[in-house]
């Protein structure tokens, strides 16, 4: 029962991990309508994001984690031959869970993680087309994976394939979400249009029904730009068939015996805005939270209610 309960511990970890995978590919699709979105970057602009995070996952009765971290990332966009280059550079990143600090371990993964500098390739529209230097990215992941225990070597192999996969889709989503569903297109301010989408993942695919809007022009560091706000709300259907895949992969992490935790219920449902200039898709500001509901039915534990919910803000400061 140890070892299940450790690999349960893990479960949870990773689930955490993919569900924020699957709800970063969440953004807003614009409507064909009269503010035309160019993805067109002045060569050079470097930039510096502060993002303050809000991660707090609910068990009931059997306690709640809440973990906060500022991160300070510095962003530089270049042109190329094909498109544009990004490239991040961590500048400083602090965590907290549950007010104190995080455990040794745990602490410095996530400080290995941030010396990475994972550069991406843009095309011409601004989409991101490839995640570069990944393999210092998948060392980490693996030295964070070793001293795990897992019943036989392939089901290591497996569930660190699916983190690796996982975090790259995150990358890629993270960025796209807020530039492919624009660019190209032309809005007036007070539009607002509904849709049905499917969001992607490397298990499979959720529905959900978004509503974007578009508000009124505002100046942002002297420039003029549009805010955009978004909700969407997931099929239930959709999310339960997606959620049980995950388990039955995640599964094969627990000692055999020990069947799948069953997924009884999820929900998933989010919302945000943004500040954009338009005319190069430059961001001025960003919020976003999303939360997820879930009943777990485990062997010998029985019913297990679990929420999810994250909350991210973002500053943009521009440098000359």
């Amino acid at each position: 029962m140890k070892v299940y309960c450790k690999n349960l511990i893990l479960v949870r970890l990773v689930f955490i991990s993919i569900f924020i995978c699957i709800i970063s590919t969440v953004g807003a699709t614009a409507p064909k309508v009269q503010y035309k979105f160019q993805f067109n970057p002045p060569n050079g602009i470097s930039y510096i994001t502060t993002c303050k995070s809000t991660k707090v996952v609910d068990n009931g009765a059997t306690g709640k984690q809440v973990d906060v971290s500022i991160s300070k990332e510095q962003i530089q966009i270049t042109k190329t031959e094909n498109g544009y280059l990004l490239v991040p550079k961590t500048l400083s990143v602090e965590m907290t869970r549950n007010g104190g600090k995080l455990p040794a371990a745990q602490e410095a993964s996530m400080q290995a993680l941030a010396k990475i500098s994972l550069p991406c390739s843009l095309d011409a529209n601004g989409k991101l087309t490839s995640v570069n230097n990944t393999d210092e990215l998948y060392q980490v992941i693996d030295a964070m994976l070793k001293d795990q225990n897992f019943s036989t070597p392939d089901k290591l192999a497996e569930l660190r394939e699916s983190i690796k996969t996982g975090v790259v889709d995150n990358i890629a989503s993270d960025w796209n979400n807020r530039i492919v569903g624009f660019t190209g297109k032309t809005v007036n301010a007070g539009d607002i249009w509904k849709s049905q989408q499917e969001i992607g993942s490397s298990f499979g695919n959720v529905n959900v029904t978004m509503k974007t809007y578009f508000g009124n022009p505002v100046i942002a560091n002297k420039h003029n730009c549009l805010k955009i706000g978004f909700a969407y709300v997931g099929d239930k259907n959709s999310i339960k068939q997606l959620m049980t895949k995950i388990m039955e992969t995640i599964s094969k992490t627990i000692p055999a015996g020990y069947p799948a935790p069953q997924v009884i219920n999820a929900t998933i449902s989010g919302k945000g805005s943004r500040i954009i200039d338009p005319s190069t898709m430059l961001i001025y500001s960003d919020e976003v939270s999303r939360t997820m509901t879930m009943t777990l039915r485990i062997a010998g534990m029985g019913d297990m209610p679990t929420t999810f919910s994250e909350s991210k803000i973002y500053r943009y400061d521009y440098l000359d």
